[in-house]
């Protein structure tokens, strides 16, 4: 797998969490739960991906730069799920989608710098 394709995977994952979570009914805490977990597998594939020994020989400074960006991501999504568990979910829907909306944001744009910091350096 390429790192555009495991990307790929990341984004469609959280664009699945994304709908879950912003439809305009109440948002479904079992299915936003599948897909945190889902998404938790997509993340560290993209992870092990950038740990490729040629990816980080070849780009070792894009390496560090995109593995720091995903801690700081990781950081705001473990506080965002430890925030909005089940329960809560279900207790306050309208206020887990304003926090969902900020943690949209927050992934959109790493997707987005992400894809193309790689266009920029050819990477496929």
């Amino acid at each position: 797998m390429t790192l555009h394709s495991t990307l790929d995977g990341v984004a469609e994952i959280y664009r699945r969490l994304e709908t879950a979570a912003l439809h305009d009914t109440t948002p479904d805490a079992e299915e936003i739960l599948y897909l945190r977990r889902q998404f938790a597998k997509a993340y560290l594939a993209f992870t092990e991906a950038l740990d490729d020994p040629a990816f980080q020989a070849a780009h070792p400074a894009l390496a560090a730069s995109l593995k720091d960006r995903m801690g700081t991501l990781r950081i705001r999504l473990m506080t965002h799920t430890l925030d909005w568990q089940p329960d809560h979910i279900r207790q306050e829907p309208a206020a887990y989608r304003k926090a969902a909306i900020a943690v949209r944001d927050l992934v959109g744009d790493f997707i987005e710098e992400t894809r193309k910091r790689l266009n920029e350096d050819g990477i496929d």
